[in-house]
């Protein structure tokens, strides 16, 4: 929500407390003592987002220690885009791991304007696991998302 308290760095996840709707007259998304819900979070180890990107149809969460590109589809209809009315605000897909594994930590994500991504590795900081020719720039071409 923008200009909304996401909590950070006071709560960090879910909160507890008194619950009620963030925009007044709907119920999406949830308000905990006047602090706006996430939608989507992740342990520590699967996600420690660095970096993210909204498309048309997902929003996508480079990882570090969760060394993997998540992709949280909007669950909007086919051909329809995502509504920026809050009120009308669609919900969120089911999140996808993708990329697990296959080229260690994930610094960023960027949309390379044809539908492609740009993400960047980070395995040379010292904390990851450096491979020949790390760190790298790649250009990733993904399905739809759903």
């Amino acid at each position: 929500m923008p200009g909304g308290d996401h909590g950070w760095p006071d709560v960090e996840g879910r909160a507890e407390g008194s619950a009620s709707p963030a925009v007044p007259g709907t119920t999406l998304p949830e308000a905990v003592d006047g602090r706006v819900q996430p939608l989507a979070t992740w342990a520590t180890d699967e996600a420690s987002p660095s970096g993210l990107v909204v498309t048309p149809d997902a929003v996508y969460l480079a990882g570090l220690r969760g060394e993997r590109l998540w992709r949280v589809p909007f669950d909007v209809e086919p051909g329809r885009a995502p509504s920026t009315d809050p009120a009308a605000a669609p919900g969120l897909g089911e999140p996808q791991a993708l990329l697990d594994g296959e080229h260690g930590r994930l610094r960023a994500v960027a949309p390379a304007g044809d539908g492609a991504l740009w993400v960047l590795t980070n395995n040379t900081d010292g904390r990851g696991d450096p491979r020949a020719g790390d760190d790298r720039l790649l250009r990733v071409t993904l399905g739809p998302a759903g």
